[in-house]
């Protein structure tokens, strides 16, 4: 599973700065986004050779193919450090983005991949590829399909230290400047002291300039009003290493005054349910099930009615407000935020009436009709999963419960759970076979 503090705040940020681009006055970065994944696992030297047999073999439909290049590209940044930066262009329109990665000799491997990617889309005659000059006596390939806008446009090089792609004509051409999380870096600082490893920056009150204030409230923007980042004009994500404890901060500037917060803890906390697992790092989230539901259901709006809201706030009651995260067993691609998540039912909840409580839930998605979220559900492990187009080759997320049925574990393979399953059983001294829902 990939974390969820993670992944929905970049998600946030890349929805709005797609958004806004295209409606800014002037030129300004919006974001900026470092990670280094040297502590997260394996790398994937056998990843082309194995993309090329799946090419080839013709195993990807054509229209999951978009699935599967993001996989290939997560799988990519997963491997090596790099960074990216988001601004806005408009004297051409729409917005640019650069992404440099530190991976000294691996040119041929990030050309192959884009390579491999490109010729997934559009007919070969529309595709158009030219050399052009940098600074500094350099040359870069810049690429396009026939029909695409300049901000689509892909450029790229490397050097022998750095692989450089950026989205946008010109983007290499002309690196931002502006973006200014040096304060938020001195703000989390004094918490640690700090090995961090992530950062995600935002220029919140760039975004709502870009957009204008005469648009229309977008949801999106909604919901940002309405959450807890409500009123900031800046915000960034820092990702720091405490032993093996991945510790998340957030810094936010609102009106003026800069503040920072630890959204998890730093150490593997003593009322868990149970040990930490082996992997090479954990979190500790503090969660409150019932605003949690409810923010879920804001965003939800028209998607969910008054019965399902009620059934998933009843359900969030019967957790304990602490979510954990361990990459035990260690996930088979490097994708950035792919872990194994537990939750563990309060010590006054039944564990058979809370499983059967989440099984109704999700009971309507496993009628649901192909091309809608589908899922499946063996009865024989009582593992669940999502029913993807990728089937054959990713069956995620999958979850499923602990053998005393006290722990829900949700993890990025059916496989990984019931690794967490017997792992958790040996640990503890009251597991029992669970009994699967019929």
């Amino acid at each position: 599973m990939i974390c969820p503090s993670m992944c929905g705040l970049r998600q946030i940020f890349l929805a709005a700065v797609i958004a806004a681009a295209a409606h800014a006055d002037e030129p300004r970065v919006v974001g900026a986004w470092r990670f280094d994944p040297s502590r997260f696992g394996p790398t994937v030297a056998w990843l082309m050779p194995l993309i090329g047999v799946v090419d080839a073999a013709g195993l990807i439909p054509l229209e999951d193919q978009p699935v599967a290049d993001g996989l290939l590209v997560g799988s990519l940044l997963g491997t090596y450090p790099h960074r990216a930066t988001l601004w806005t262009t408009p004297e051409n329109g729409g917005f640019r983005t650069v992404v440099e990665a530190d991976a000294p000799g691996q040119f041929p491997v990030m050309r192959q991949a884009l390579q491999t990617i490109l010729t997934h889309y559009g007919d070969a005659a529309n595709h158009e590829q030219e050399l052009f000059d940098l600074p500094g006596d350099r040359q870069a390939v810049r690429y396009r399909l026939a029909d695409w806008p300049e901000h689509q446009y892909l450029e790229w090089f490397a050097d022998a230290e750095h692989f450089y792609i950026g989205v946008g004509r010109g983007a290499l051409a002309t690196p931002p400047s502006g973006a200014s999380p040096a304060a938020h870096r001195a703000a989390i600082r004094p918490l640690d002291g700090a090995d961090v490893f992530l950062e995600l920056y935002v220029d919140v009150a760039a975004l709502h300039e870009t957009m204008g204030a005469d648009r229309e409230e977008t949801k999106l923007a909604r919901h940002w009003r309405l959450s807890r980042f409500g009123g900031a004009q800046q915000m960034m994500l820092h990702g720091r290493w405490a032993g093996t404890s991945l510790v998340l901060d957030i810094s936010m500037l609102r009106d003026g005054q800069m503040t920072a917060t630890a959204v998890t803890l730093d150490r593997w906390p003593a009322q868990a349910l149970h040990a930490k697992p082996p992997g090479s790092f954990h979190i500790a989230a503090p969660i409150d099930w019932p605003a949690t539901v409810e923010r879920i259901g804001r965003w939800a709006d028209a998607e969910w009615d008054e019965p399902t809201r009620q059934r998933c706030a009843a359900l969030g009651e019967k957790f304990a407000p602490l979510v954990l995260i361990s990459d035990y067993p260690r996930p088979f691609l490097p994708l950035p935020g792919t872990a194994t998540t537990y939750a563990a039912v309060r010590d006054d909840a039944d564990p058979e009436r809370v499983a059967k409580q989440l099984h109704d839930l999700v009971a309507p998605f496993m009628q649901a009709e192909a091309g809608d979220v589908k899922v499946a559900h063996d009865r024989k492990t009582g593992l669940y999963w999502l029913d993807s187009p990728l089937r054959k080759l990713i069956k995620a997320p999958a979850w499923g419960w602990s053998n005393d049925g006290r722990v829900l574990i949700v993890s990025f393979s059916p496989q990984a759970v019931l690794e967490n399953r017997r792992w958790l059983a040996n640990k503890s001294a009251t597991s029992s076979p669970a009994t699967p829902l019929q």
